[in-house]
């Protein structure tokens, strides 16, 4: 298993309680080779526990507020590279965006609600460092002054119309 880890000693650490942060961060992981490991907002699975030492990992990034991964499960894992989160799931996707995507000029654009539209372009954006921005309605110009003030110039929307209507999308033009 290190081998295809390509032994980088390093990992991403998200909730397993909530999808989004663990999808937004998928790209970079799967961009750098890097595992995703899930924990519970007050504790480190035995498992997880287990991977790390097996893993030799050595360094992290923790994605999520104290809202989703606490600070005493921080403090009991690997030294922290990089903390990224923001007020919810779609300020920490532009955070992440900001922190590990700020020289792409073409972003994807899933919904914030469903997780399959994401987790299916993960791998995609890693092979061409492409940022997954989530959204929906009321969350859409959060979105929109990202892209506005990135080096975005290009974007696709992942999932049908139910997952991100036309209307979210004109926000985003706007």
């Amino acid at each position: 298993m290190s081998k295809l880890l390509g032994k980088k000693k390093t990992a991403i650490i998200a909730s397993g309680e909530t999808f989004a942060d663990a999808l937004s961060i998928g790209t970079y992981a799967s961009e750098n080779g890097y595992p995703i490991l899930l924990v519970k907002k007050n504790l480190i699975p035995l498992k997880i526990s287990k991977s790390l030492k097996d893993l030799d990992i050595k360094n992290v990034y923790v994605i999520g507020g104290n809202s989703t991964i606490d600070e005493k499960v921080t403090k009991q894992l690997p030294k922290i590279k990089e903390r990224i989160f923001g007020t919810n799931r779609y300020e920490t996707s532009v955070m992440i965006a900001k922190s590990k995507f700020s020289e792409s000029t073409h972003a994807f654009i899933s919904s914030g609600n469903l997780f399959s539209d994401s987790l299916v372009i993960g791998a995609i954006g890693g092979k061409h460092h492409i940022p997954v921005l989530l959204t929906k309605q009321n969350e859409a110009k959060k979105t929109a002054d990202y892209i506005k003030n990135s080096m975005i110039n290009e974007f696709t929307v992942i999932g049908g119309k139910t997952a991100v209507n036309d209307e979210i999308i004109m926000k985003i033009l706007k």
